[in-house]
């Protein structure tokens, strides 16, 4: 459920030249059913007309935009800033949201989760190549203790 009260969740989403995927990716969300109040905040990190003009196809979204040319982990940021939920949720622009999602994640969450995710699912999911690049993007993060 889109909101214009104070939303339960905000679904922050990174967006750099992605416009045609961002249109999918905000589908997926919009289109989630849940009963849970949220938000979608689409942070336009290279001042792009194309990703504008795709998530002003979508009035519940908001649009940030910064003047310079930003990576994910600083766009991620400044949505969490202008974000107004409770819980954050980072999606990429060229990723969908699974049905029932939202709502998986909150109930984790207020279970005592201290953080959730979803699966990655792609063209060739058994490919070695593409299980080593979805592992290798996360070789650097410290273990968990």
């Amino acid at each position: 459920m889109r909101t214009t009260s104070t939303p339960k969740v905000s679904v922050i989403i990174p967006c750099r030249g992605h416009a045609a995927e961002l249109r999918r990716c905000l589908e997926s969300v919009l289109a989630q059913g849940e009963t849970i109040p949220f938000e979608v905040v689409v942070v336009d990190s290279e001042a792009d007309d194309e990703v504008v003009d795709a998530a002003q196809a979508f009035p519940a979204v908001r649009i940030i935009r910064s003047r310079e040319g930003l990576r994910p982990g600083p766009a991620r940021n400044l949505g969490a800033r202008h974000a107004r939920g409770d819980f954050l949720l980072f999606l990429d622009a060229d990723c969908t949201c699974m049905r029932g999602s939202l709502a998986a994640a909150v109930f984790a969450l207020e279970k005592g989760a201290r953080g959730v995710g979803g699966p990655v699912l792609h063209g060739k999911p058994w490919h070695p190549v593409a299980a080593a690049d979805n592992f290798l993007q996360f070789a650097d993060l410290p273990a968990s203790r």
